[in-house]
């Protein structure tokens, strides 16, 4: 019992050292994305700058292969009947497109986007946009 009570002391000790997972916060909770890591990339936090990201309302209307080549694959994809929602996890930052079955072309469509962060709800649509193309950019530049 004893060995049992030094466990759980130690274990709860332990994890009073760890940071909390959350993203930082601005005063208004506006979830902070953070600077993209170029270190690995042959790409800089200038380059970064100076693309051209995607307007989150041109993204609507886009297909499906559209999408990955600006986005790369999703980091979770799930399909339903005529539906199908990507999901694109980029640190503090949740990206969804929302793609329904064109019946003429049967082609899928992005009809919807939205933005979350962990945690805290909704997040500004396309800051959450601009750091998933641009994530998208370094990881391309880097293989």
């Amino acid at each position: 019992m004893r060995v049992l009570s030094l466990a759980i002391a130690a274990a709860l000790a332990l994890a009073g050292c760890t940071t909390p997972a959350t993203a930082p916060t601005t005063g208004d909770d506006t979830p902070r994305l953070g600077e993209i890591d170029t270190s690995t990339s042959r790409v800089t936090q200038r380059q970064l700058a100076r693309l051209k990201v995607p307007n989150a309302d041109e993204l609507v209307g886009k297909e499906e292969q559209q999408v990955k080549e600006l986005f790369g694959d999703p980091t979770l994809a799930r399909d339903e009947m005529n539906a199908k929602v990507w999901q694109y996890a980029h640190g503090a930052c949740i990206l969804f497109f929302f793609m329904y079955e064109d019946p003429a072309t049967a082609r899928y469509q992005v009809t919807h986007l939205d933005a979350r962060a962990p945690r805290q709800g909704a997040a500004p649509l396309q800051d959450c946009v601009d750091h998933a193309y641009k994530s998208h950019y370094v990881a391309k530049a880097s293989s």
